[in-house]
C-alpha cells in the first residue's frame, strides 16, 4: 500500500487520474497570436481520466505506469470511500469507524452542534473520549456496496415509446420500479444512474450509516488558513480535514472492514495519485456551440449573481459582526461556487482548450457522417445545436430577469407573489376557498408573509442588486423597469421602490388584503406589478426556450 497514497476530496463513484490534460501547453489566459491555432490538435485525454468503479482502465494502468489493481484493491477502495451527507466526499480510515473529510465540509455540522457559550469556528473541537464525542443529528455517510447493470432492462421498454415523451416517462417509470425493487430487496439506498447518455445505466446500492459523531474539526484559523487563493492549489499549507466516527446500530463504534491506511513516507515523484470521491457534473459531451453559449452568456451572469451576493453577505457580516456565525457557511459556500465558475469560464476562454475541442468535435463529426446510417440519424445534430444556441441567446437574458430564485430575489417579490395568490383565492365565494385562506388561517398565513425576524438589510441589499439585473438586461426604458425604479438607479432606486410599496411592513400588507382582491392585482403596488407583468414574460420566454431545445 506504499505505492500509493489515496487524497479524499471529492465523494464515492469515481477515480480520476490526476496526471490528465497538460501533453505540454500550458493553459495559462494569455495571448496565442505567435501560435496557429489550426494546428492545435485534440489530445487522447482531454475529456479527462475520470472513470467509475465500473469500468476502470486496467491496461492503461499496466501500461502508462506499471500498476496492476485487482478487483481486491477496487473493492477496498470503493468501500473505504464514503459520500458524505450529500454535498462532499470522506473516507474510513481506521478500523473502528474513523472518518475523515474535508474542514470546509464539517462547517455546516460544527454550526449545528455548538452549544451556548461555544464559538467551536473559533476554537476547534476535540473529543478526548469516545463519550466525548458528539452526534450531529441529520448527518448521514453512505458507502458504496452494490453495483448492477441493468441497461438490458431498461433499454427492452423504452423502444416502446413513440415519441421522445413517452419514452422519457417509460424510462422514469421503468427506472423508479427497478430501484424501489433492489432497495425493498437489499435494504440499501439505491440509484440509478445513466451513463454515456443512456448508452449504459448503472444501479448503485449504498448502505447509509446514520449515527455519525464529530471526533475533531481544527479552528477555522487553521482549517482556512490561505484562504481562497489556497483553496484551490496543491500543495496545501492548511488544516483542511476534520474526523468523523460512525457508530453502529448498537451504539458501538462501527468496525469497518474496509479503510485506508496511512501513509508514514507519503508518495513519491512518479508514483499514480488517485482520487476517489464523488466530483459534481461535468460538460464534457457537450458541443462548442452550446460550450460557447455557456461561456458568452450562462457562466458570466452567473458570476455575476454569485459577486454580488458575496458582496452583500460579506457587507452585512462587516456592520453586524455578531452575525458572523450566521451567515459565514453560506458565504462560503458562495465562494466556492465564484472559484468553480471562475476556473470553468476561464478554461472556456482560452484558446487553446478551445480549439482542442473543435479538433474533437470535427473528428467526432466526420467519423458520424462517414457513416450513412449514422449520419441519416445524427448527422445534422451539430448544426441543430449551434442553431439553437444562437436562437436561445436573443431571450437568455431577458429570461433571467424575469427569474425569481431563493438566493438572489428579495422576499418582497415572494410576498407580492403570495399576495397574488391571496387575492386570487378571495375572489371566490368562502366555501371554495382553500383552507388557506379563512378566517384565522388567512391571518396566519399572513403573519407568515413578513416575520418578526424579516431580514430587510439583506433584503434590501438583495434588492439593489435585483433592480440593477432589471436595468441591465431589459433596458432603462422598458416598462416594469421604469415602474421598479421610476428611472433611478441604485440606492435611490431602492428607495424609491420601496417607498410606492405597500409590502414593507406587515401592517400594509394587511391593510392592502383588507381592501379587497381587486385592490391587490391592480398591480399599482410595483412589487406586485413586477409578478402580475414580469413573471408572466418569463415563463412565456421559457416556454420559448425550451421548444427551441426541443427541436
Amino acid at each position: 500500500m506504499e505505492f500509493f497514497k489515496l487524497k479524499f476530496k471529492t465523494v464515492i463513484l469515481f477515480l480520476l487520474l490526476t496526471f490528465a490534460f497538460y501533453n505540454g501547453i500550458v493553459f495559462a489566459q494569455s495571448s496565442y497570436d505567435w501560435l496557429n491555432l489550426d494546428t492545435v490538435k485534440a489530445g487522447k485525454f482531454d475529456n479527462g481520466k475520470m472513470w467509475t468503479f465500473d469500468f476502470p482502465p486496467n491496461d492503461y494502468f499496466e501500461e502508462e505506469y506499471n500498476f496492476s489493481p485487482g478487483d481486491e484493491w477496487f473493492d477496498n477502495v470503493r468501500m473505504a470511500a464514503l459520500r458524505f451527507a450529500n454535498y462532499c466526499s470522506a473516507s474510513f480510515v481506521s478500523a473502528d469507524g474513523l472518518v475523515m473529510t474535508n474542514h470546509h465540509c464539517a462547517r455546516m455540522t460544527i454550526t449545528q452542534i455548538t452549544e451556548e457559550g461555544e464559538d467551536l469556528h473559533k476554537d476547534g473541537f476535540i473529543a478526548a473520549t469516545l463519550d466525548d464525542e458528539r452526534p450531529v443529528p441529520g448527518l448521514y455517510v453512505d458507502q458504496l456496496v452494490l453495483i448492477e447493470d441493468v441497461t438490458d432492462e431498461i433499454h427492452d421498454v423504452i423502444d416502446e415509446g413513440k415519441t421522445d415523451e413517452e419514452k422519457l416517462e417509460i424510462e422514469f417509470n421503468k427506472i423508479s420500479e427497478i430501484e424501489e425493487r433492489y432497495a425493498a430487496e437489499t435494504k440499501l439506498d439505491v440509484s440509478i444512474i445513466p451513463l454515456y447518455n443512456g448508452g449504459r445505466y448503472s444501479l448503485y446500492g449504498y448502505k447509509r450509516y446514520t449515527d455519525v459523531r464529530l471526533v475533531f474539526a481544527p479552528e477555522s484559523q487553521a482549517g482556512f488558513f490561505g484562504g481562497d487563493p489556497d483553496n484551490f492549489t496543491y500543495p496545501r499549507y492548511n488544516l483542511d480535514c476534520s474526523f468523523y466516527r460512525v457508530y453502529d446500530e448498537e451504539g458501538n463504534p462501527l468496525q469497518a472492514e474496509n479503510f485506508l491506511k496511512w501513509s508514514e513516507t507519503g508518495i513519491n515523484a512518479g508514483e499514480p495519485v488517485f482520487v476517489v470521491g464523488n466530483p459534481g457534473s461535468t460538460n464534457r459531451l457537450r458541443t462548442v456551440a452550446q460550450l460557447e453559449y455557456y461561456r458568452d452568456i450562462s457562466y458570466p451572469r452567473t458570476l455575476e449573481m454569485i459577486d454580488g451576493l458575496i458582496e452583500n453577505y460579506n457587507e452585512i457580516i462587516k456592520n453586524n459582526p455578531e452575525r458572523k456565525a450566521e451567515l459565514q457557511d453560506r458565504l462560503f459556500n458562495f465562494e466556492n461556487s465564484k472559484k468553480a465558475y471562475t476556473g470553468m469560464l476561464k478554461g472556456l476562454r482560452d484558446p487553446v482548450l478551445m480549439q482542442r475541442k473543435r479538433d474533437f468535435e470535427q473528428t467526432f463529426k466526420n467519423a458520424v457522417q462517414s457513416d450513412d446510417e449514422l449520419s441519416e440519424k445524427y448527422g445534422d445534430l451539430w448544426g441543430k445545436i449551434e442553431e439553437s444556441r444562437s436562437e436561445l441567446k436573443k431571450y437568455s437574458n431577458e429570461r433571467f430577469a424575469y427569474s425569481m430564485n431563493r438566493f438572489a430575489t428579495p422576499g418582497y417579490f415572494f410576498i407580492a407573489d403570495e399576495l397574488v395568490s391571496i387575492a386570487q383565492e378571495l375572489a371566490l365565494p368562502e366555501n371554495e376557498r382553500s383552507e388557506l385562506y379563512v378566517g384565522e388561517e388567512l391571518e396566519n398565513s399572513l403573519n407568515e408573509l413578513m416575520p418578526d425576524d424579516f431580514d430587510y438589510e439583506m433584503n434590501n441589499n438583495m434588492l439593489k442588486q435585483k433592480l440593477e439585473t432589471l436595468r441591465r438586461y431589459l433596458g432603462s426604458d422598458n416598462e416594469i423597469v421604469i415602474k421598479m425604479t421610476g428611472g433611478k438607479k441604485g440606492d435611490e432606486a431602492v428607495e424609491y421602490v420601496l417607498s410606492n410599496s405597500s409590502l414593507t411592513n406587515l401592517d400594509d400588507i394587511k391593510d392592502l388584503v383588507e381592501e379587497g382582491p381587486d385592490a391587490i392585482l391592480s398591480g399599482d403596488d410595483p412589487f406586485i406589478y413586477f409578478v402580475l407583468n414580469g413573471v408572466p414574460k418569463g415563463e412565456e420566454l421559457s416556454t420559448t426556450m425550451e421548444a427551441i431545445v426541443s427541436q
